[in-house]
């Protein structure tokens, strides 16, 4: 079994440079270098925009070869790694996951011998991201807009991979008497979007995050009323390429974490803390937290330990280098500026897990 990775979100400001890159080249110079003519005017697209949801990214995939598996972010879930409990909820739901699958298959023409299927989404719910728009509620699995399909021929896969909507007709799949539900049934906004007035546009787009911070939809139409939702993902096509992205809002940002003090002895200190801060945001320091030490909001798998930190580090640099490239540009700083930060947060949460010993409810991140 392969694992298949998601899809990658950037935020909208990444995807700016790429937009422009598209839009100002015009060929290559006898270096082979891109030419570019800034004079060229920047597109007006068309954005699909849904609801973010925090929890944690899981998928099912599907082939007549393989069988069907599931996986998280980083890996195939077994009976050692099943992170936030998506694989005893999937193995639970077998029956229901096949059949959506096979319906899939179905409906565009894919052949499940040679390709798979990889259906991916969000599990949320209790134990799943504290303080998040479904937490308190059961678990449950919100599928994304569009399914992965890849050849089971792993020599074949880098070329031979297509992403298909997860609707069949007109109705976009789920099963939400067995708690699984799709994010195209809820909030769902289409916008235009001029590149040529970005900051503009941008602030449209903000103003539309705000509600969704308010209160989220989807939590709203579960009965949770006036919770936090975490942002926006929006969708469009570009000359024959699909383009993803994320905003998030400010409001998701939990504020039991104690920061780590740090001694200010020059601008260049000042500097690195600022970053620190913008980066590091106690969501994205508990989320890793979380996947090494296996927490799923009752136990630890694997309990808290010093021997770990080189591991929390390497994949909250790996987070943020993808997420905050554009924060590390206007500091004028590299991500391994910012390590006493992470280290120290890191030892804070060792120090809040000796209480968790004795009494597991108090545990607070």
């Amino acid at each position: 079994m392969q694992h298949i990775k998601s899809e990658s979100i950037e935020r909208l400001e990444v995807v700016l440079k790429t937009i422009k890159h598209k839009s100002f080249m015009t060929g290559l110079d006898e270096d082979n270098k891109p030419i570019y003519n800034t004079s060229l005017p920047l597109p007006t697209v068309e954005i699909t925009l849904t609801e973010k949801i925090h929890g944690m990214n899981a998928s099912v995939c599907y082939s007549n070869k393989e069988g069907i598996y599931f996986q998280k972010r980083s890996e195939v879930i077994n009976d050692k790694n099943d992170n936030g409990g998506f694989g005893e909820f999937a193995k639970e739901r077998v029956s229901i996951f096949m059949e959506l699958i096979i319906k899939l298959a179905k409906e565009n023409n894919i052949n499940l011998d040679t390709h798979r299927i990889s259906l991916f989404g969000e599990f949320a719910g209790t134990g799943i991201q504290k303080g998040s728009a479904l937490d308190g509620m059961s678990k449950k699995f919100i599928i994304f807009q569009k399914f992965k399909v890849s050849n089971v021929n792993e020599e074949l896969r880098a070329e031979d991979t297509k992403w298909y909507k997860t609707k069949i007709a007109d109705k976009w799949i789920c099963s939400e008497l067995h708690s699984i539900f799709n994010i195209m049934n809820h909030f769902v906004k289409i916008v235009s979007f001029n590149f040529a007035n970005f900051d503009e546009e941008y602030q449209d787009l903000n103003d539309i995050l705000l509600d969704i911070e308010n209160s989220s939809p989807i939590g709203e139409y579960l009965g949770k009323l006036n919770n936090i939702g975490e942002g926006l993902i929006g969708n469009f096509e570009f000359l024959g390429d699909e383009y993803t992205f994320k905003i998030k809002g400010s409001k998701f940002q939990r504020t039991s974490v104690k920061k780590p003090k740090f001694n200010i002895d020059n601008e260049l200190i000042q500097k690195k803390l600022e970053c620190a801060l913008k980066v590091c945001q106690p969501f994205r320091l508990e989320q890793v937290w979380m996947e090494i030490f296996e927490f799923n909001g009752v136990s630890f798998d694997t309990e808290p330990n010093i021997k770990k930190l080189g591991d929390f580090i390497k994949k909250v640099i790996t987070d943020i280098i993808k997420e905050e490239t554009i924060a590390f540009e206007e500091f004028n700083l590299t991500p391994k500026e910012v390590f006493p930060f992470i280290s120290k947060w890191f030892f804070e949460q060792l120090k809040n897990f000796e209480t968790y010993k004795f009494n597991p409810q108090k545990y607070i991140f």
